[in-house]
């Protein structure tokens, strides 16, 4: 953060200063916060939508495909745009608007596809990026130099990106949840190598130690 800082990239703090339509995230759990709000406070919406699991949809709203379908010799392809041509509780049509095919699915396939507004940089590799962004996650625990040279690097002008700073309180929170998932996959570890030599252990401090890790990893 400092060396951004040192370089005039501009930094926000709070989502609610967040204004751009294109953002990069390091977690999926991060492009779903940063989705919902955008298209929450962000977007126009038409008078005719359609709510499923709180969220608003409608006639012409591009989705982003999540995971791979098929169906009769045609393709879902991940990290793809499709719009939505009809949606009710039941159905729902997206096209390709390349291809011009079309796909109508059980509306619990909707979780096949996300919002458009947010992608983790993983999913926006080799893309071009020509309007203001925002790059969330920089200062967490999980990013390293090369995320930030990916996401920086997907933007056509540095001028266009702004820098999220998350909050010191949930970057602690994030140290403590990366060290306990360090610490369960040791453990986890070597359980499978004492399992494998035919060992056994049954210590009772052991196993309450390995039973409070998982309570508090969930």
């Amino acid at each position: 953060m400092t060396t951004l800082k040192n370089f005039g990239f501009k930094t926000i703090s709070k989502l609610s200063d967040v204004t751009t339509l294109a953002n990069i995230c390091y977690f999926n759990f991060r492009t779903n916060e940063v989705n919902q709000f955008v298209h929450k406070n962000l977007i126009k919406k038409p008078q005719k939508t359609v709510k499923i699991e709180k969220v608003n949809y409608w006639e012409d709203l591009e989705l982003t495909c999540k995971e791979h379908y098929k169906e009769k010799g045609k393709k879902l392809y991940v990290n793809y745009a499709y719009k939505l041509s009809s949606i009710n509780q039941k159905l729902f049509t997206v096209i390709d608007p390349v291809a011009g095919t079309s796909f109508t699915l059980p509306i619990k396939k909707l979780n096949h596809f996300s919002l458009p507004y947010a992608n983790t940089c993983h999913s926006v590799q080799g893309l071009s990026i020509d309007k203001p962004m925002t790059i969330f996650d920089v200062n967490t625990p999980y990013v390293d130099r090369y995320f930030v040279w990916t996401a920086l690097t997907r933007a056509t002008d540095f001028n266009n990106i702004t820098i999220f700073e998350h909050p010191q309180t949930e970057v602690n929170k994030l140290h403590q949840s990366r060290a306990r998932q360090y610490f369960n996959d040791k453990v986890a570890s070597y359980m499978k190598q004492d399992k494998t030599a035919g060992r056994k252990w049954d210590d009772p401090n052991l196993l309450m130690l390995i039973g409070s890790m998982k309570k508090h990893t969930k």
